[in-house]
């Protein structure tokens, strides 16, 4: 709680604000006398007999001074009167002149706080005794303290030093926060993020000196800042904050009191509104209150407060009228207008003269627009500014005098403000020459270079003369009288150049005498590099724009880089001319032809040569081999130089060589060698320019295949680029090959084939590869005449050609700069001369196998037009090549895997055709002996020993091919069907082909009839050799017997002969067959013995017998019936032998079920096939519903039947039902329905009670 005070004279009651040493607001006397404790150094009542602080007894001012000192002797506080009260009169005034030494520094502290008052709100003594009182306690001071005091003294501080760094030129901390809060007043705003949080630390700090001057600061236009982050007073982020109080406590504390004190009373409602709404708190209780105070604030006579008050209100009338004055809140209300995007800064420029404060916002402005313009669209872009900006350089322009500006001496302006001003006005002012020379002169006069340049650093303006100006830049002789300063002065340069101004002949002269004479300097002194790039840049500006620099300077340059007679100082300027883009663009040259200027590139042509060279080719041409063997010591230099203007137009070089079909090669090969030079010693110099291309030829590389090759130009092949192609590329390597292979290839094993030619058979990419080059492999690979080493070597470098021979392609090559693809034709007619020359190479290599590249590629040859093969080989060498291919085949094995699946077919496909329509059985043989050699062709070979051994099935079987298909029946059979499948097809496709055969046979045919049917018989009574085998063998058994049935009912029965028929007859009736075997061919045999013998023979009883064994029922003794049993067993044989998961058969067996009741057989063979594949039909019966509810019903009725019980008529069938119906139908969607039901049948009554427990325990099965 603030203390109350009271005069001590009239008693009158003091505002809040009272401080000591203020005088009563009534009777104007002093309001309390007070003196400061000798101990504590508070002040306290002097009519006091003890400090109301620390209750030391109060003394007379006379001693505090002397108290201070002893008591800093150590002196305690119970001790310090009376040994004040003891001092003599000496002692006392020396102690007093020890407290005053320290007092000055207190004094000093509160001469700045007087200095900071006018910056302040806070009016009176307040701040002047806050730093008394924070100071006073601590006299003495440390012997540091009293240091820095007198240095300070020294530096004369003055406020406007105070304010821009209080850290370093005040020793209070009170001093320190004023000015920092003064600062933070100041126009234009000088923000610091760190202030964010600063503020509210402040207020909410109990012990902070000037709390209330922070809080009001939230009444300044600067508060509003867009940069001013309210973010910690939003969240309390202080740590401060003690006993759960939030920023708004914090301010409330500080600024509700203020409210009371009447000339601060606007600012704190400013401040509070303001607070408010940044909080969104507008509901606050006080919140109308606060407004309308704040609204007080409009009309009053600081500008600074009325400023806050109309941004707080948004009032545009009030920042408008506060623009227009020449006050420092002008710059603050003027630059909310200019990002307010309103047109009425135009109209004040209108209404009002223009003051600096109103140009200091256009300035800043400006500067802050142009940031974020190039931020969005690049570096040195500016955009387009409205004409204000202009119609205010211009009133800047007009008021512009020799000594004045707005009405202030320019010694009172900063070189900084007056270098803004300049740069302003030549930005967007539109003068007259006269008010532009006035501008000059002014320069002229201050010997203000700074300001020319900013005058000059601006596009040239229309219809003024710049030439006093340029002259006045450029021309400065004296500036080359010192090297360094000489370079400065070129640095310079740079603003001015970049704007479009350029010196003329005679200081380009001056420029480059100087250059010639401390182009050392400029290397070895030790400038920053960004300066170094600002030399080279106005270099390099003056190049490329200026007509009276650009040839001169460019050709010294240029001849300074490739004068290797000072091989340091060449190298830096080629590297820096390199680096820095010199000679990247364009120069600008007077042409010949009528005088004027013109920009040409910087490229090898007669302009360049003319400009740069005297005219002279052999002097370029000079320069560039001086320079091609010479390293760079900076990185790239006078060679990447020369080498960019080559490549530029790759025309210009070599036109100097070759004029029309005409070849300088004298020139030529000395650049050539100059090549050799370089890439020894310097990796890979110079090789771009080798394979430079022009009109899609190589030059230099043509060049090179004109002569006779050694080693040397092996080595500068090796570096032609791997894209190089064409036939010019095709010739070097006839040079390369002839160079590689003679005197019996002694070249391979020097160490330039080691080192570089080795490297030039290496291809990435076949279609580089020329196609002379594979006569090249099959010479230099030939296992017969080569050595291991060279094979090896020329077959792993061409195995790129059979890169894609899984795909049983052949390469695509180049042959003259065109694609090639290799073909069966250039294999046979131009890699080999013709097919004697072919045969006798194949027949010489093919014993190498498939391991030998060569013979692959051969026959990768030979399959790209396989069909071809009959009539290439003479007829006479078919059988030599035939056994050859036979040969790989069979020796395969010793090849990798990739290799047999890929040439087996290949050479498979081969003799196929190679042997087209031959008769001969011991090819056939050979070829489908190749089965057993790889899987991959197995399935070929059989179906080409069917074709070859059987033919069409189509066209009728001749008397030669009706042996085959009897021949391997052996083969077949104890294979188990693995061997000679097509046997298969015989005995199920081929009967009428043998029926048609023997039916339309003239001649006799009886013998060949008996011998085929007594060798099928003979496999009927046959046995598997193994285990396996057996089930195998007994369906090739079956197939057999249907067979020879079919053979029987459909050959004529008279081309029979009696001892044949009699043969089979007495076979059959014999009892030696299996009971299926003789069922499928009984009846037929039969009737072909009563056809040719006329007479009645015995049924057997025997083998009906065995078909109804299980049946424990009297079969009807008919003949009748016998034979529809004979039938039905026949017909169930044959079934379950074949019987496959299909919807024919399931519908097959639904309906054989159906009839189990068509016989009087008690035979459970009719659902048998179902036990035999039970998941299989489960699964399928699963995907197909229809088919299953049909069998499933049926089935269910069986079960149902009475019939069916044990001991009834059918009783081994309805077993059978029972246990397939629980296998199939559970765990399916209709197990529950069909439970269900058979548990209510089985509950019914109906049935004995064996036929009920089967029921119920299906049903039980059904369940689980």
């Amino acid at each position: 709680m603030a203390e109350v005070i009271y005069c001590e004279s009239c008693h009158t009651k003091q505002p809040n604000d009272w401080q000591q040493g203020d005088l009563c607001i009534d009777c104007g006397s002093s309001v309390r006398a007070d003196v400061r404790c000798v101990w504590c150094a508070d002040l306290t009542p002097s009519s006091g007999n003890f400090c109301k602080h620390c209750g030391t007894e109060v003394m007379e001012d006379i001693y505090f001074g002397p108290a201070r000192i002893l008591k800093s002797l150590g002196v305690s506080q119970l001790e310090l009167p009376a040994k004040v009260k003891e001092l003599t009169d000496v002692k006392l005034s020396q102690h007093q002149q020890t407290y005053n030494k320290h007092y000055k520094v207190i004094q000093f502290c509160k001469e700045q706080a007087y200095m900071l008052e006018p910056y302040l709100l806070v009016k009176g003594d307040y701040a002047v005794m806050r730093v008394e009182n924070d100071m006073i306690s601590q006299i003495p001071f440390p012997d540091n303290t009293l240091k820095t005091f007198d240095e300070l003294l020294k530096k004369d501080i003055t406020v406007e030093k105070l304010l821009k760094d209080p850290l370093n030129n005040s020793l209070s901390s009170t001093v320190f926060r004023l000015a920092e809060i003064a600062n933070n007043r100041e126009y234009p705003y000088n923000f610091h993020p760190y202030w964010c949080k600063r503020v509210l630390y402040e207020v909410a700090d109990p012990d902070f000196p000037v709390r209330m001057e922070m809080a009001l600061w939230l009444s300044h236009p600067n508060s509003f800042d867009y940069r001013f982050s309210w973010e910690p007073i939003k969240t309390n982020d202080c740590t401060k904050l003690k006993d759960g109080k939030t920023s708004l406590d914090a301010f409330l504390d500080v600024l509700l009191p203020v409210l009371d004190i009447a000339y601060l009373k606007p600012y704190a409602g400013v401040a509070l509104v303001h607070l408010l709404d940044k909080l969104e708190m507008s509901n606050h209780a006080q919140y109308d209150y606060f407004t309308q105070i704040a609204k007080e604030a409009l009309d009053h006579h600081d500008p600074d407060l009325v400023l806050g008050a109309a941004l707080l209100f948004n009032d545009k009338e009030k920042i408008i009228l506060i623009s227009k004055m020449d006050k420092p809140a002008c710059y603050s209300a003027y630059s909310w207008l200019l990002t307010d995007n309103s047109d009425s800064y135009e109209k004040i420029l209108t209404d009002s003269k223009l003051n600096e404060h109103q140009l200091t916002a256009l300035i800043d402005f400006v500067k802050q627009d142009d940031i974020n313009f190039q931020n969005e669209h690049g570096k040195n872009v500016v955009g387009v500014y409205p004409d204000a900006f202009t119609q205010a350089a211009n009133s800047l322009i007009r008021e512009w005098g020799n000594t004045t500006l707005f009405g202030k001496l320019f010694s009172t302006y900063s070189d900084d403000k007056i270098n803004s001003y300049i740069n302003y006005a030549a930005r967007f002012s539109t003068p007259t020459q006269e008010e532009w020379d006035t501008l000059i002169h002014f320069c002229k006069n201050r010997d203000d270079r700074n300001s020319l340049t900013k005058i000059l650093s601006h596009r040239v303006k229309k219809d003024i003369n710049y030439t006093e100006a340029a002259k006045m830049f450029f021309d400065v002789p004296q500036c080359y009288s010192d090297e360094e300063k000489g370079y400065e002065f070129i640095a310079s340069w740079l603003p001015v150049v970049e704007s479009g101004y350029y010196p003329d002949a005679e200081v380009i002269r001056k420029l480059i005498n100087f250059l010639r004479f401390t182009q050392t300097f400029l290397q070895y002194r030790a400038f920053e590099k960004v300066f170094v790039q600002r030399v080279f840049e106005v270099f390099r500006l003056l190049i490329v724009y200026s007509e009276t620099a650009s040839v001169p300077l460019s050709k010294y340059i240029i001849h300074a880089s490739l004068d290797i007679r000072d091989y340091i100082n060449a190298d830096y300027f080629g590297h820096k001319a390199y680096l820095y883009g010199l000679f990247r663009e364009t120069y600008v040259a007077k042409a010949p032809e009528d005088g004027n200027y013109y920009s040409y590139p910087f490229q090898i042509d007669k302009d360049f040569i003319r400009n740069f060279f005297d005219d002279d080719n052999e002097k370029l041409i000079n320069s560039f081999v001086n320079i091609l063997p010479v390293g760079a010591g900076y990185g790239n230099n006078a060679f990447d130089l020369m080498s960019n203007w080559i490549l530029k137009n790759p025309y210009g070089l070599p036109t100097m060589v070759i004029e029309g079909n005409k070849v300088d090669f004298t020139l030529g090969y000395k650049i050539l060698d100059a090549f050799k030079e370089s890439m020894k010693f310097i990796k890979e110099q110079g090789k771009e320019i080798l394979n430079m291309q022009a009109n899609g030829s190589y030059p230099f590389l043509n060049i090179l295949h004109h002569r006779e090759w050694d080693g040397n130009d092996v080595f500068l092949f090796y570096h032609k680029s791997d894209e190089a192609n064409g036939i010019t590329i095709q010739k070097c390597y006839d040079r390369f090959v002839e160079w590689l292979t003679k005197d019996n290839s002694v070249n391979f094993y020097t160490e330039v084939m080691e080192k570089y030619g080795k490297h030039c058979l290496t291809f990435n990419d076949t279609k580089r590869m020329p196609l002379s080059l594979l006569k090249l492999w099959y010479n230099q690979a030939d296992t017969n005449t080569m050595p291991t080493e060279i094979v090896e070597f020329y077959n792993a470098k061409f195995s790129i050609l059979l890169r894609e021979e899984h795909r049983k392609e052949l390469p695509m090559m180049q042959d003259e700069g065109i694609g090639y693809h290799v073909s069966f034709y250039y294999v046979t007619e131009k890699l080999f001369k013709g097919e004697e020359e072919f045969f006798k190479w194949f027949m010489s290599h093919y014993g190498n196998g498939l391991n030998d590249p060569l013979v692959r590629f051969v026959l990768l040859g030979l399959n790209h037009a396989s069909d071809l093969i009959k009539n290439y080989i003479a007829e006479e060498r078919h059988s030599q090549m035939h056994n050859a291919l036979i040969y790989l085949v069979h020796n395969a094995y010793k090849s990798d895997k990739y290799i047999q699946e890929t040439y087996i077919k290949i050479i498979y496909d081969l003799l196929l055709n190679l042997n087209k329509d031959t008769n001969d059985i011991d090819v056939i043989v050979d070829i489908w002996g190749l089965k057993d050699v790889h899987y991959y062709i197995a399935e070929e070979c059989e179906e080409y020993a069917e074709k070859m051994f059987i033919g069409d099935e189509n066209t009728p079987l001749t008397k030669e091919q009706l042996p085959n298909l009897y021949n391997y029946l052996s083969d077949y059979y104890y294979s188990g069907g693995t061997d000679v499948r097509w046997v298969s097809h015989v005995l199920n496709i081929q009967h009428n082909r043998v029926i048609d055969y023997f039916n339309n046979c003239e001649e006799d045919s009886s013998i060949v009839l008996t011998n085929i049917l007594k060798l099928l018989v003979r496999f009927m009574g046959k046995e598997g050799l193994v285990n396996e085998g057996e089930s195998i063998q007994k369906r090739i058994r079956s197939d057999i017997s249907s067979h020879i049935a079919r053979l029987i009912e459909g050959i004529d029965e008279d081309k029979f002969p009696k001892p044949l028929v009699k043969y089979l007859y007495e076979y059959v009736t014999a009892g030696t067959l299996d009971f299926f075997l003789q069922a499928k061919i009984e009846n037929c045999i039969e009737k072909l013995y009563e056809h040719h013998f006329e007479e009645e023979e015995e049924e057997d009883d025997d083998m009906y017998n065995m078909v109804i064994a299980s049946s424990a029922k009297k079969t009807v003794n008919t003949a009748e019936a016998m034979a529809a049993q004979s039938s039905l067993v026949a017909e169930l044989s044959t079934f379950m032998a074949t019987f496959t998961v299909t919807r024919e058969n399931m519908q097959k067996v639904t309906q054989y079920i159906n009839g189990y009741k068509d016989s009087d057989t008690d035979n459970p063979m009719i659902i048998t096939p179902l036990t035999m594949k039970i998941e299989e039909s489960r699964n399928w019966l699963a995907e197909n519903t229809d088919v299953a509810m049909e069998l499933y019903q049926a089935i269910y009725m069986a079960i149902l039947d009475i019939d069916t019980e044990m001991g009834a008529q059918y009783s081994n069938f309805g077993a059978m039902c029972r246990m397939v119906f629980g296998q199939l139908v559970k765990n399916t969607l209709f197990a529950s329905s069909y439970q269900q039901g058979l548990e209510a049948m089985a509950n019914s009554g109906a049935y004995t009670e064996i036929f009920t427990d089967g029921l119920k325990q299906v049903a039980n099965e059904l369940k689980g």
